[in-house]
């Protein structure tokens, strides 16, 4: 009987993701200044073009590449008074698993396969592309007691919760929601280092459960399982976005790679319909974050598709 549903449970798996490329974290050492010591990269890639032409672009035909992805809930010691999401709470678990598998629009799956169209002070009206081919698959959900980790020992972008709770790092990215590193901020956010050559590939990101309890199921501005769904989970998918190699899109530098992002655009928080120079790419400051130009996808699916990222800041 186990072997029978082995074979059930490889048959569905293959049916399932015949059609993906799996990405594994791989971790080397830099041979020059301008490879990344970390890399999410895909086995098995076969997309039918160049992915190292600079001028690279996905197509509907671009094998779906999906990466793995644990989230941990940092708690604090206390049992009565943990101050972020709990195990026990259905609710809880029906947001967090929705951050990624839908439900709480938009999810960071809905980001990433579902982009609109270019925004740069309103319609651009030119041509992009709705799905950028790339998946992310939520592992599991991990909860910790740890009062240190609850404010990632003071820093925003530190690695505490990374350096101590981190599973399967060589091939699954770590996200940590944790509470807050400033009692006195309450704004959502987060970092994920990557972009700049770190060797480590990681998500920490602060106030979700504050944005939650404000935005509890069927209150003004919730999503339907709660939370602000146009706040955390674009911001969510802006850090992947860094994880993965792309840099703020109004940097001058992103502008060369990329010519196709619109220069210049604001580097403050701004709204692109309304204010002028303000763009929705996923990478900036606006709130909107709902579209990548072809030619960051291009650069996405490079780095995936092979062992070094080319550096890019």
């Amino acid at each position: 009987m186990k072997k029978v549903l082995y074979l059930i449970t490889i048959f569905i798996a293959q049916n399932i993701f015949g059609q993906q490329v799996d990405c594994d974290l791989q971790y080397t050492a830099p041979v020059t200044q301008k490879s990344y010591s970390s890399s999410l990269a895909c086995v098995n890639e076969n997309v039918g073009s160049n992915t190292n032409d600079v001028l690279y672009e996905p197509t509907v035909n671009t094998l779906i590449k999906t990466v793995r992805v644990n989230l941990h809930v940092m708690q604090k010691s206390n049992p009565l008074i943990p101050d972020n999401f709990v195990s026990t709470n259905p609710d809880h678990m029906a947001y967090l698993n929705s951050i990624f598998n839908g439900g709480n629009y938009p999810s960071v799956n809905d980001v990433y396969s579902n982009l609109d169209a270019p925004l740069w002070g309103g319609a651009t009206n030119d041509s992009y592309i709705v799905d950028s081919r790339i998946r992310f698959q939520l592992m599991g959900i991990y909860f910790h007691k740890d009062d240190l980790g609850w404010s990632n020992n003071g820093g925003n972008c530190g690695s505490y919760c990374y350096d101590n709770y981190k599973i399967n790092e060589n091939h699954e990215l770590n996200i940590f929601l944790y509470g807050t590193h400033d009692i006195n901020n309450t704004s959502v956010g987060g970092c994920g280092p990557g972009f700049n050559g770190e060797s480590t590939n990681y998500i920490v990101y602060k106030n979700t459960y504050i944005d939650y309890l404000a935005h509890l199921p069927g209150t003004p501005g919730s999503g339907l399982l709660g939370g602000n769904p146009g706040v955390v989970n674009p911001l969510i998918a802006h850090e992947i976005g860094h994880c993965l190699g792309l840099h703020h899109s109004w940097l001058s530098t992103q502008f060369t790679l990329f010519p196709d992002i619109y220069s210049p655009h604001l580097s403050v928080w701004c709204s692109p319909p309304v204010d002028q120079y303000c763009t929705n790419n996923v990478m900036g400051y606006s709130n909107d974050k709902s579209f990548l130009s072809p030619r960051q996808l291009g650069h996405l699916h490079q780095l995936l598709s092979g062992g070094w990222r080319e550096q890019n800041n």
